[in-house]
């Protein structure tokens, strides 16, 4: 019994000296550098579809923006031209259809112009996200100078952006005013700036202080009324509840911000129908009786700077009287 019990054991030991276990072998370091590569390759082909999605998503938000503008301008065209004469029985009639009038317009006869400007602005923004991309990588790279000199080139997309907006939304006008094509419009409102720059540069001062009140007059009006409807309703509740409060700041600042937005093109368009009147030689009945004066003023003080600027001056005494 010994004699077999020594034999197995014996065996057992010449069974693991032929076949000894394997030992971890290191992994290869071209297996370690492919598999990062091939993490970053992943990481790259999903920011480009990150950027791709971006810049479709930015090509439907500049056009539905450039159709609100269309319409809000057409609205206003509407309005200003059409005489309120108590004799005539339409006309009263067609300026409170003046929003339906400028959405039908827009659908009916401006998309190719809206669709080809709101293109040339997304393919800028496309660009300068672009920049971002890049710049992302130079960092992840290491590479400090190219990611500075990228920073530098999205910065001047980033002001070239804010121009061609501004460009674009006058251009818009002057499509809903006059029905000329995109390009036309376009050289027409660029050249329309550069002889009104100082009504354009009042107008734009004052509409800036004008909306930063109304947004945050909106947003501290909705927040008030708010909360004395909910102590009203609920008077024995002694904490004030903050989180209703804050929801209501979000909403009214939201609200502020669109209702300002519209009131900032509209007097855009009204300016602007106001130099039509001037440079076009229409009859200045069209004016509304307090804007009358302006146009009039305008007309006889000549074309130098400072006659336009005190005329300008008189358009707003008037719009404030």
């Amino acid at each position: 019994m010994w004699r077999a019990v020594s034999v197995a054991i014996a065996c057992a030991i010449l069974a693991r000296n032929a076949c000894p276990i394997a030992a971890p072998q290191p992994k290869c370091p071209c297996s370690v550098s492919s598999h990062v590569k091939e993490s970053k390759g992943r990481a790259s082909t999903a920011s480009t579809d990150a950027t791709l999605s971006t810049s479709k998503s930015q090509r439907v938000q500049a056009f539905i923006v450039a159709v609100g503008q269309c319409t809000i301008a057409g609205a206003v065209g509407v309005w200003f031209f059409n005489r309120v004469d108590k004799s005539e029985k339409g006309s009263k009639a067609n300026s409170k259809m003046a929003v339906c009038t400028g959405v039908k317009n827009c659908f009916r006869y401006h998309l190719g112009s809206l669709a080809f400007g709101s293109f040339i602005l997304a393919v800028i923004q496309t660009v300068r996200w672009f920049m971002i991309y890049l710049s992302k990588q130079a960092k992840a790279q290491g590479n400090f100078v190219l990611e500075c000199v990228l920073k530098v080139f999205a910065y001047c997309l980033w002001c070239f952006e804010k121009s061609v907006k501004f460009l674009n939304k006058n251009a818009y006008i002057q499509v809903a005013l006059l029905a000329t094509n995109f390009c036309v419009s376009a050289k027409n409102a660029f050249w329309l700036i550069a002889r009104n720059a100082v009504r354009f540069g009042v107008l734009g001062s004052i509409g800036f202080v004008v909306t930063f009140i109304g947004k945050y007059l909106i947003m501290t009006a909705t927040a008030v009324l708010g909360f004395l409807i909910l102590e009203e309703m609920h008077s024995d509740v002694s904490a004030v509840p903050v989180v209703c409060v804050l929801v209501y700041c979000i909403i009214g600042y939201s609200m502020g911000v669109l209702f300002m937005d519209v009131f900032g093109l509209a007097v855009d368009a009204t300016l602007q129908c106001f130099i039509a009147t001037e440079e076009m030689g229409i009859d200045s009945s069209f004016v509304p009786q307090k804007l009358r004066k302006f146009v009039t003023d305008t007309v006889e003080s000549g074309d130098n700077q400072e006659s336009k600027h005190e005329s300008c001056c008189a358009c707003f005494r008037g719009c404030c009287t």
